[in-house]
């Protein structure tokens, strides 16, 4: 059976570049939790992102007993960003929203896989009633 023809095989065969696929699977995933976040939580997160603004640089705090960094800014809608190594998280206390947005980071999803990071999200922030 003949190699599949990619668009980019002309190009890459004029200029004499070669090109190899180095990895493949999934490469964005965002979760979504819907609930509400603990009020202590947001006021956490107030005075952390305050503190970030102020300096400039995240800062380093401890979530959920995981080491987070708060970031100075949004992410996207959500008003608070925290960054792990395996994820962004954006919490909000918009009820117009979900509670929390999770990004989970490439590092996350090639490691875990996409049904691994899924599960181990749902273990770390459960969203009660």
């Amino acid at each position: 059976m003949p190699a599949p023809s990619h668009a980019s095989q002309p190009i890459l065969a004029k200029t004499g570049v070669g090109c190899r696929e180095l990895c493949s699977g999934i490469d964005a995933l965002y979760l979504s939790g819907i609930g509400a976040a603990p009020v202590g939580l947001l006021d956490e997160l107030d005075v952390l992102k305050a503190e970030a603004v102020e300096s400039g640089a995240p800062v380093d705090s401890v979530l959920g007993g995981y080491p987070v960094r708060v970031i100075g800014t949004a992410m996207g809608k959500y008003r608070y960003c925290v960054a792990h190594e395996l994820a962004r998280f954006g919490f909000t206390p918009l009820k117009s929203l979900s509670a929390v947005r999770v990004q989970p980071t490439s590092h996350a999803l090639h490691g875990l896989g996409p049904e691994g990071t899924i599960a181990g999200f749902v273990v770390c922030l459960p969203m009660g009633d």
